[in-house]
């Protein structure tokens, strides 16, 4: 995790489209702000339009995209397998996949060690919190599933 990213394809290739984005954006601040409250709706909402006019030089930089990112991956999480195929034509693991990727190398790409930026360290609670809250979810269901006989094997 934030390692080298010689290996990686550009991030610039990772981001959704446009539209995508005010989506996604729109998803976080619907979904997850309430419950994490780390960012200010209006100044995120200007940063994002502008970013999103040109990510091939983000304004705000590397922390930014960061970001950008950490917003894409928790949005993906606060919806349903169902609800990523409807919005986005993509699955859900697929979308986490690619977006994971994208927040893993901006974070290392924004020297998350040595960086003194807020966006960088918001960036990184709303990964590592998307990341718990992912699990937690697994976990739930994992519960569950064995008294509904769902983890049975066939042979059983």
């Amino acid at each position: 995790m934030f390692g080298s990213t010689s290996d990686v394809e550009p991030l610039r290739l990772l981001h959704p489209s446009l539209s995508e984005i005010s989506l996604l954006c729109t998803l976080y601040l619907r979904n997850c702000d309430p419950v994490y409250k780390l960012l200010h709706r209006p100044t995120l909402q200007r940063q994002v339009a502008a970013a999103s006019s040109n990510l091939d030089d983000i304004p705000g930089g590397k922390s930014m995209e960061a970001l950008l990112f950490a917003i894409y991956y928790s949005a993906i999480i606060s919806l349903t397998p169902e609800q990523c195929v409807q919005m986005f034509q993509a699955d859900k693991d697929s979308l986490l996949k690619r977006y994971r990727q994208g927040v893993e190398v901006a974070l290392g790409k924004a020297d998350i060690l040595n960086s003194t930026e807020l966006r960088t360290l918001q960036a990184l609670v709303i990964f590592l919190v998307s990341i718990s809250r992912q699990r937690a979810t697994s976990f739930v269901i994992l519960k569950h599933s064995k008294p509904a006989g769902l983890r049975r094997c066939p042979n059983q």
